[in-house]
């Protein structure tokens, strides 16, 4: 990303997990900051600008299924 980041146009990084659902993406502001934003339902949908499309979860993992998440000893949602 750091290296990405340098060129003037690259404006949009998007990083996909493969283990479950879980969307990255970060956009370049006008002030050369760039917006964190994470997706991790299935039905979230998620603007990208830089192509102007709209994507959901279910979009990108299509066909895809995941195990269901992992407990630890207490009963708690490991994720």
């Amino acid at each position: 990303f750091n290296y990405y980041k340098s060129i003037p146009s690259f404006c949009e990084y998007i990083l996909v997990a493969q283990h479950r659902p879980y969307v990255t993406q970060l956009v370049k502001q006008a002030d050369n900051k760039w917006l964190l934003s994470e997706f991790h339902e299935l039905d979230a949908s998620i603007y990208l600008s830089s192509i102007d499309c709209n994507l959901t979860l279910n979009d990108i993992y299509l066909g895809i299924e995941f195990p269901p998440p992992s407990q630890s000893p207490l009963g708690e949602r490991l994720e």
